[in-house]
């Protein structure tokens, strides 16, 4: 979903080409688009993650960490 005049641009996250993450760039690089992130969980919280959408608390982008040893 794209909408034009408060500049609010929706993505899904499959099937995107080149050209589609070249202009997300651009778009970033040029302060048209921002994101919010609302909440970070870690990978061993995914089920409280995904509890959090679900009643419909989810104000803007969740984010799911992993540590790397």
């Amino acid at each position: 979903m794209n909408r034009l005049g408060d500049k609010k641009v929706y993505f899904d996250s499959a099937n995107h080409t080149l050209e589609d993450l070249l202009f997300l760039k651009k778009m970033i690089e040029e302060g048209h688009l921002s994101t919010y992130i609302d909440k970070t969980f870690p990978l061993e919280k995914i089920v409280e993650a995904h509890k959090y959408v679900e009643l419909g608390h989810k104000k803007g982008n969740l984010v799911i960490t992993m540590d790397h040893d």
